[in-house]
């Protein structure tokens, strides 16, 4: 965690895992629970962590910039 620039979660119930030092690099993404969901649904927040991980990986500052988006 240390050397992480961001530490993603995607369910709240690990931010309390999280040692309080870090929280300040933390992103919730808050997916929500796909237990007996649609598939739409499940494809939706698929969509979503897409779009979200692209937007990290686009940040001008970091270093790795082809990671093979299609």
């Amino acid at each position: 965690m240390k050397k992480a620039y961001k530490i993603i979660v995607m369910d709240s119930d690990v931010l309390k895992d999280i040692p309080p030092k870090y929280l300040q690099k933390t992103e919730n993404w808050k997916i929500g629970k796909l237990l007996r969901k649609p598939i739409e649904n499940a494809r939706k927040i698929r969509d979503s962590i897409k779009r979200k991980v692209y937007r990290i990986v686009d940040e001008p500052h970091l270093q790795f910039r082809d990671c093979g988006k299609n």
